[in-house]
């Protein structure tokens, strides 16, 4: 294996990403880098130096991807580089390249250990099809020094899949006197964000963090709105794998003039008689809007 020149500046995280014009021709571990060809050229007439060996040892336990990027558990020794290739399998079976190499070296402690084999995961920034369908190969080397003349490990391989996108959430709203509460039934660790809005500017946002998370999105932050509704935008984020769903509501009501009869009626009877009010399915969907507008506006 040829030399490929590693840039190691001392920055916490390194990478690189160079994408495939459509061939293998370009810059792998394996190919001829112009500074080989300056190095020759200095040690012209004189015995070249022998390269620093490569004492790292690496074996790809797992890989999986995410919304976030791909995860890789190894088993390592001596590790302080490492450079992934990743490929797509296509309808004939056959991979092709779409990312030539991506670099790192903020390489878990676990692996960097010269004496002894260690496990850590490594995550890189490149994210693949939300697709289970959808097959890849990764190729990893590893080095043991940033010196530039040292040769690349023996590459190892692993083929994985595309991630399944998550199921969408269910955002639950509870309207009480003074505040909208707003909750996600999930044992995950997420945190949800709730916003009032109106037209473009944002007038209140609550977030929580929990197992299940819950906000409460207070009415008095909307002051006097008028005739106009606010919209409630919510999102819902999982701070592991930094996946985001997202829902924007806005309110309306077209009422006529015999479901405001009943709702001003229902409004206005002893706790006793509004228990027992019958609606029908859609006249309770559109008084709840109504209610929520007789809220805001103070009327229908």
């Amino acid at each position: 294996m040829k030399r490929l020149r590693f840039v190691a500046p001392l920055l916490a995280t390194f990478l690189v990403s160079t994408a495939w014009a459509g061939g293998r021709g370009q810059a792998t571990p394996n190919s001829t880098s112009s500074t080989s060809t300056s190095t020759s050229s200095r040690y012209a007439g004189e015995a070249k130096p022998a390269p620093p060996p490569n004492l790292s040892s690496i074996n790809i336990e797992d890989v999986s991807a995410s919304a976030a990027g791909i995860s890789v558990k190894i088993e390592g020794q001596n590790v302080q580089a490492l450079l992934a290739r990743i490929e797509k399998q296509v309808e004939t079976g056959t991979y092709l390249p779409v990312l030539n190499s991506v670099g790192i070296i903020d390489i878990p402690t676990e692996l960097r250990n010269p004496s002894g084999s260690g496990v850590g995961t490594v995550k890189f920034p490149v994210v693949v099809s939300a697709d289970p369908k959808t097959r890849y190969m990764l190729s990893l080397w590893a080095k043991s020094g940033y010196d530039n003349d040292m040769e690349w490990g023996n590459a190892k391989t692993r083929v994985f899949s595309g991630y399944a996108p998550p199921t969408p959430q269910t955002f639950k709203l509870e309207f009480s006197s003074a505040a909208l509460n707003v909750s996600v039934d999930t044992s995950d660790m997420e945190t949800v964000t709730a916003q009032w809005q109106l037209g473009k500017r944002t007038v209140a946002t609550e977030s929580n963090t929990g197992a299940p998370p819950t906000v409460d999105l207070k009415y008095a932050a909307l002051g006097s709105t008028g005739s106009e509704l606010p919209a409630l935008v919510l999102t819902l984020e999982n701070p592991n794998t930094h996946e985001i769903q997202e829902a924007r509501v806005t309110l309306a009501i077209a009422a006529d003039p015999s479901l405001k009869t009943k709702v001003t009626k229902a409004t206005t009877e002893n706790p006793d008689k509004q228990s027992k009010a019958s609606f029908s399915w859609q006249d309770l969907a559109k008084s709840g809007i109504g209610a929520l507008l007789k809220y805001f506006t103070g009327g229908l």
